[in-house]
């Protein structure tokens, strides 16, 4: 089959990026003719040791540090996209706004539509399993109502819709009375080094993500002002940039744990196995996130790990078997977590190898690749 993949930009390194390369390099093993078109592409910001495996079309636009005017400007792009997309038999979208260039792109060729919804747009109008009714998101949403309706337009033109987890599936089952199916990604499994002992003695926590809003890394930095009264050479890695970068190096500072709080800022492929080896804990403090794929990562190298509650991937795991749950926004729920871990090595170890057996035995490439083609030659056969 000759397969589309449209995405708003290739210019970062996040989970969405790393899902839609390892894609349509499946795919390509599976003889398909695969495509992917972004308004902005990066190859040197983007994977680049995967990039350059696979073909990729800028169309013109922005890309994520302009999400903004992305996202303002997302008919006029998503056009300009759609133009450029060759004759294909299936088209697959990934994050909003590609959802308008596939439309436009069924109505040329009419070629089936399945959407992989990592993050559904809007997600502010939601607050749990109801719509929020707080004042800020009633502005918000009367902002936003224009798009959403065009959304909703638009998702009629869909044929599936494919996402991580069951808080997505109840947010695209609300907004677009779709019933969509649950996919698991996949996920790059380490090498580990025998004998890669640490050079210090700290007692290493890791944050790997953007820095933004969302994220809670400043929960994270508040535990640490606690735990550097319980164990003294404690010390937290953040790894990753963002919007708020600067921001929370300002707040480590002003509540003096700078010294304690090491922010790596963006890092090589080497640079963060040495720092996931080296961890004693892994800690995941997002709010909102609809999956979360680095605490997989930090579970398939046999790290104990505590993952926030609003993280859609929370759902596939288990408290006090294979992880740590802790609840969003809950300080002193992470630090009563590090320090039962910190004084019960052998639940450390115990949740360590559970963690890691179940990563490596649910998640793999192969296996999401393998079921996106099944979807993919399912949907092509059911058009007329």
């Amino acid at each position: 089959m000759k397969i589309a993949i449209l995405h708003p930009s290739l210019d970062t390194q996040g989970g969405a990026e790393r899902q839609i390369l390892q894609l349509a390099m499946g795919l390509q093993k599976k003889d398909h003719e695969v495509t992917i078109y972004v308004s902005k592409l990066d190859k040197d910001k983007c994977y680049p040791d995967l990039i350059n495996k696979v073909k990729v079309v800028e169309t013109g636009g922005y890309g994520y540090k302009d999400m903004k005017k992305q996202i303002i400007a997302s008919p006029y792009y998503m056009a300009k996209m759609a133009e450029k997309v060759e004759k294909c038999d299936v088209v697959n979208c990934h994050n909003y706004p590609a959802t308008y260039a596939a439309v436009k792109v069924k109505k040329k060729f009419g070629c089936p539509i399945v959407w992989s919804c990592n993050e559904p747009p809007f997600p502010p109008i939601y607050n749990g399993k109801k719509f929020s009714k707080k004042l800020y998101s009633l502005i918000y949403r009367t902002l936003v109502s224009p798009l959403l309706i065009y959304n909703k337009i638009v998702a009629k033109d869909i044929d599936e819709i494919i996402v991580l987890d069951n808080m997505n599936d109840h947010r695209i089952k609300i907004t677009y009375h779709k019933k969509p199916t649950i996919n698991y990604t996949g996920l790059d499994f380490p090498v580990i080094e025998e004998n890669n002992e640490k050079e210090n003695n700290k007692y290493e926590i890791l944050a790997v993500g953007r820095v933004d809003k969302g994220k809670r890394t400043e929960d994270a930095i508040q535990a640490i002002v606690k735990l550097k009264e319980k164990i003294p050479n404690v010390q937290l890695n953040v790894v990753g940039g963002g919007k708020i970068l600067e921001e929370m190096k300002e707040l480590a500072k002003k509540l003096q744990v700078d010294q304690e709080v090491i922010f790596h800022g963006k890092v090589s492929d080497q640079k963060l196995k040495e720092l996931y080896s080296n961890c004693n804990v892994f800690l995941f403090t997002a709010e909102n996130q609809s999956w979360g794929l680095v605490p997989l990562e930090a579970m398939s190298y046999g790290k104990p790990t505590l993952v926030s509650t609003g993280a859609g991937v929370s759902e596939v795991l288990v408290d006090k078997e294979n992880c740590l749950k802790i609840n969003p926004r809950d300080v002193n729920g992470i630090v009563k977590n590090v320090m039962l871990l910190y004084h019960d090595r052998a639940l450390a170890e115990e949740i360590s190898k559970k963690g890691e057996h179940f990563v490596k035995t649910t998640f793999s490439w192969d296996k999401y690749v393998d079921n996106m083609e099944k979807i993919f030659i399912k949907n092509h056969k059911n058009v007329p």
